[in-house]
């Protein structure tokens, strides 16, 4: 640091000057302790609200974990069931596929589901994942599995 920017405070009486870089400044002891006491109880309040984000952040962490505890019902897989049955049903028939060709494609479906999700088993779909899950059942399709199946059938 130059000379001409380095700053200097001096003590003279009850008041401080500082001096640098061509200004200077003449504030009070009293004025100067006050800032010092305002520059503590705002770094005491940062170090407060970063203890209470903090707290807030673990217990929005806890809850984001149980709500994903929280597992879809017995009916609610039976209705997963039944569309997977639907979903099936239809690709067979828009695509004129064998009836057999039903039984891989629920499994496809199943199979895609479980791993979207990240699951081994329907029942442990996460309930707040219900209306997604139906949503991708609604919308499956795998042309690539379709162009095999037709082209086992010809």
């Amino acid at each position: 640091m130059s000379e001409q920017n380095e700053i200097r405070e001096y003590k003279v009486g009850d008041k401080v000057v500082s001096l640098g870089g061509g200004n200077f400044v003449v504030i009070t002891a009293q004025t100067m302790n006050q800032m010092q006491e305002t520059a503590q109880r705002m770094g005491d309040m940062i170090l407060q609200l970063g203890t209470m984000v903090s707290t807030v952040q673990k217990r929005m962490d806890e809850l984001e974990a149980r709500q994903r505890r929280v597992t879809i019902s017995h009916g609610d897989v039976k209705r997963i069931q039944q569309l997977i049955r639907i979903r099936a049903g239809e690709i067979c028939g828009k695509y004129q596929l064998a009836a057999e060709d039903g039984k891989a494609f629920r499994a496809a479906i199943r199979r895609d589901v479980l791993k979207r999700w990240g699951v081994k088993d329907l029942h442990d779909i996460p309930e707040a994942a219900l209306g997604a899950v139906e949503s991708a059942i609604g919308s499956w399709v795998n042309i690539r599995m379709v162009m095999e199946r037709r082209n086992t059938h010809e």
